[in-house]
């Protein structure tokens, strides 16, 4: 059996999916590799993203381990290049095409919310002037937060909310998050693990661009990213 290990952030390990699936399958070993990711894995981490994980066909066992156990996977930040993405540079790291990540490779049980407008926001990777406010002002109380609640909080705070009432949705784990966006509408958000999902799932999305990264941009009919103010909604 494969043996695949990552201690990216959870973006990152969304991302490296389509190489397991590409090769395959097998076990993901999740550790922590201290000073590499912006929020080190731990055990609780770990038990977030599992449900999701094991949810999926092509991953055939998932563990957390304190040990070192690195792989070829985990070395996607030495394929880092210009007009790819982050699940591109993981693809590199087996010497396979882009095209393993084009089409859905996220699956969840049924959706937990259906036909909303679903936005997720963190206070990092932002296009300042990306129209929120035109976001709120259009869908209103059809859209549901998903994140911290402390980024709602905040979220409502930065961008008046004009009284609309926009719901914050609560969620167990990553699986439950992935079976919110799976029934959205249409997904909005900045560079996130949200953002990942949504794209795992290939749903209609935008994103709020930052510094033009090509982290997050797929090129594909329903997916939009944004780094200016500039965005008809």
């Amino acid at each position: 059996m494969n043996v695949f290990s990552h201690s990216g952030d959870i973006g990152d390990i969304i991302y490296s999916l389509p190489t397991i699936r590409a090769c395959g399958g097998g076990e993901l070993v999740l550790f922590n590799f201290p000073g590499r990711t912006s929020q080190p894995m731990s055990i609780e981490r770990y038990l977030t993203l599992k449900p999701l994980l094991e949810f999926q066909s092509y991953i055939f066992k998932v563990r957390f381990t304190n040990n070192h156990e690195d792989s070829s996977l985990n070395g996607f930040r030495d394929h880092v290049r210009n007009g790819e993405n982050c699940a591109d540079w993981h693809l590199c790291t087996h010497g396979l095409p882009w095209e393993a990540r084009t089409t859905k490779w996220l699956t969840v049980p049924e959706p937990l919310v259906k036909n909303r407008t679903i936005i997720a926001w963190t206070p990092r990777y932002h296009c300042f002037d990306f129209p929120w406010t035109s976001v709120i002002n259009k869908y209103g109380d059809d859209l549901g937060f998903l994140g911290y609640e402390q980024y709602y909080k905040e979220f409502c705070k930065i961008y008046n909310t004009n009284n609309k009432i926009i719901n914050y949705i609560k969620t167990d784990n990553f699986l439950n998050v992935a079976q919110i966006i799976e029934g959205c509408s249409l997904y909005i958000g900045n560079l996130t693990s949200m953002t990942a999902i949504a794209e795992g799932l290939k749903k209609k999305i935008i994103i709020e661009g930052f510094h033009n990264t090509p982290a997050n941009h797929f090129i594909r009919q329903d997916s939009v990213i944004c780094y200016s103010g500039r965005l008809e909604i």
